[in-house]
């Protein structure tokens, strides 16, 4: 029996719905729009780098991508792609997905992560940060996260006046390789 025009527009209603919610479900995933839940911070443990240099990953290879408007560069791989937005950039290779995001807010890292905490109640989806470690990357403090939502890992790191935030899904390892080279240019 063939669907009546009905049917059909209460089909592709439907279809619209799921569609615009999974949209929105998928941009808040990506801007990592979770939660800080004031906890102590575990392990304070400051390192000079995120990861150690692996002899067998020369980043000395790697291109350099250089920020002039949010004054900052990092290396990544020849292979992957650079695709630049008005917050950040994103850096994709087969897959592999990382997340630069650049927040001007002026604000603190307990400020920027307790506004996200209170604009979360709004949000579908929304998770907590939970357990950060303290580590320093180029001499700023920063927080990194692990298991956040969909985000394997998000690093903060504290500017002189922005907050640049990294994350990825599934491509941890290759994140801490470039936030290894990250470097604040003024």
């Amino acid at each position: 029996m063939e669907p009546n025009l009905t049917d059909k527009i209460v089909i592709v209603l439907f279809a619209s719905f799921f569609t615009l919610v999974a949209g929105v479900l998928g941009i808040n995933a990506w801007k990592n729009v979770e939660v800080y839940s004031k906890m102590p911070v575990n392990n304070q443990q400051q390192s000079d780098a995120l990861v150690k240099e692996n002899p067998q990953t020369n980043t000395l290879t790697w291109k350099t991508y250089r920020n002039e408007k949010y004054g900052f560069e990092v290396k990544y791989p020849d292979q992957f792609i650079i695709n630049e937005n008005n917050e950040g950039i994103s850096l994709t290779n087969e897959g592999e997905v990382v997340v630069i995001m650049v927040d001007e807010s002026k604000l603190t890292l307990e400020e920027l992560i307790a506004q996200r905490n209170k604009n979360c109640d709004e949000l579908v989806g929304c998770n907590v940060f939970q357990n950060p470690t303290e580590i320093t990357i180029d001499g700023h403090r920063a927080l990194q996260f692990k298991n956040v939502g969909l985000s394997e890992v998000v690093v903060f790191i504290q500017g002189k006046d922005k907050i640049i935030e990294s994350s990825t899904i599934d491509s941890a390892p290759t994140l801490e390789k470039i936030l290894s080279t990250f470097k604040f240019t003024k």
